[in-house]
């Protein structure tokens, strides 16, 4: 099935213009517009599908998963505040992904295969308060993927790969809104962050 905007009118016909939120996890997705990002967003759809892989029930029959997003592909999604790229195969995260994301609250990119995320890929995302990086292969974590994220409130990245994390990791953020700080699971055990460890 190809998700453009043929495959939109048809779903939702008049009522498409009121639509806030799209979920497609449960579609069995062979691949999707270039300009699928433009579309929704021409038609007034804030928050963008709620993830591109279906639930962990349907992943076997899944083919294929997403393996690379083109560099500034939600550019032009300004009002987007959720998104979900999760159970997918993602393996590197762009410096300019998530560029011009300004309004973004909710990132989930977890159940990925990530292993390398460029310093600078959140720098855009000032309004972030949930941010997901949980059962990927993470080995570092940067201190700079947090300068910017003085709002976030939640941080998970346990189940990664991760053997060591700097003391001053976490200073880009705001010890009076961050709440918690996953880190269980890794190949060193972490206890988690609380608001007195920063």
């Amino acid at each position: 099935m190809e998700i453009n905007e043929s495959y939109l009118i048809e779903q939702y016909g008049p009522n498409l213009g009121s639509v806030r939120d799209i979920d497609l996890s449960y579609k069995k997705m062979t691949d999707y517009d270039s300009q699928i990002f433009e579309q929704l967003k021409k038609f007034g759809i804030d928050n963008l599908v709620k993830s591109l892989a279906p639930p962990e029930s349907r992943l076997a029959k899944w083919k294929p998963k997403i393996t690379s997003i083109h560099p500034q592909k939600f550019q032009k999604c300004s009002n987007l505040t959720f998104l979900e790229i999760s159970e997918n195969s993602l393996f590197e995260i762009d410096a300019n992904l998530f560029s011009g994301l300004k309004n973004l609250q909710k990132l989930s990119l977890n159940k990925n295969e990530i292993y390398e995320i460029d310093s600078r890929c959140f720098c855009d995302l000032n309004n972030l308060t949930y941010l997901n990086l949980s059962v990927n292969r993470i080995e570092e974590v940067d201190s700079k993927w947090f300068e910017k994220l003085g709002n976030l409130r939640e941080l998970e990245l346990s189940d990664n790969l991760i053997s060591r994390i700097d003391a001053k990791c976490f200073r880009g953020l705001d010890s009076e809104k961050i709440r918690m700080i996953t880190l269980n699971g890794n190949r060193r055990s972490f206890k988690s962050f609380v608001r007195d460890d920063f």
